[in-house]
């Protein structure tokens, strides 16, 4: 926080400066003009590689959250919503960073029953087999901007439950089970919900497949740069044909 406020008049002469910020989501867009106003923004998504997951492998019964280890992620909300509740899905958590040693002292003392395997490379074929074969992705983040692994989620065919506020609410529209962010109790029972209905799971995992190859494939995301990129030099290739004729006269 001290730096942000150091940087701030440093961060408006740039952004100022900018022809455009590039935001991949509205929320971010907001969050930017809600400092400064005068800051010209343009929303463009990040994008995947479609290839990367495949959306028809059969299915596990099968939990799988995949984040970096902070607090601010939210996964020890996923464990508190397991605790005194017989889940009969495996519960596999990926991920490293400074926040796990007090998820798995919160996990035996709530003694909930989940599989946490640290960091995985999301090149492997461990990455790719989790994301293929789970049922259910949860992430409830309470600060994000646009995640990644939402639309890795959405592109491998899973059902997501995630935070209805911030970038992730955008980046999964209605394909998605939408809680508050903090609130085990809603977690516990959009759970639920997904669990016992093996149809909805696969509508939702459908669902978004769709929504990521309409709006967020590599090649839908390029075109919109190449769009932006092509106006600012239009624009700017007539500002330097208009200045060059006013200098003339």
């Amino acid at each position: 926080q001290f730096l942000h406020k150091i940087l701030a008049p440093f961060w408006k002469v740039v952004a100022r400066n900018a022809e455009y910020i590039i935001c991949p989501s509205a929320h971010l867009a907001e969050l930017i003009h809600s400092v400064d106003p005068a800051v010209r923004t343009k929303v463009i998504p990040n994008g995947i590689d479609l290839a990367k997951f495949d959306a028809n492998r059969p299915r596990k019964r099968q939990v799988l959250v995949v984040t970096r280890m902070v607090e601010r992620k939210g996964v020890q909300y996923l464990i508190e919503a397991l605790s005194g509740w017989q889940c009969d899905f495996e519960v596999k958590i990926v991920g490293d960073g400074p926040y796990l040693p007090e998820l798995k002292k919160r996990a035996r003392d709530l003694a909930v029953d989940v599989d946490f395997l640290g960091y995985v490379d999301n090149k492997s074929s461990e990455f790719r087999d989790l994301f293929e074969t789970s049922e259910i992705y949860v992430f409830t983040s309470s600060s994000e901007n646009f995640p990644i692994v939402l639309l890795e989620a959405m592109t491998a065919g899973t059902a997501i439950i995630t935070s209805n506020d911030t970038g992730c609410a955008e980046a999964v529209g209605d394909c998605a089970m939408l809680v508050p962010p903090m609130d085990s109790t809603a977690i516990r029972n959009a759970l639920q919900v997904l669990i016992g209905d093996p149809e909805l799971c696969r509508d939702l995992g459908r669902k978004g497949r769709e929504r990521v190859e309409a709006m967020f494939s590599t090649e839908t995301v390029t075109e919109q740069y190449v769009n932006l990129y092509d106006e600012v030099t239009s624009v700017r290739g007539e500002n330097h044909k208009n200045q060059k004729s006013d200098d003339h006269e």
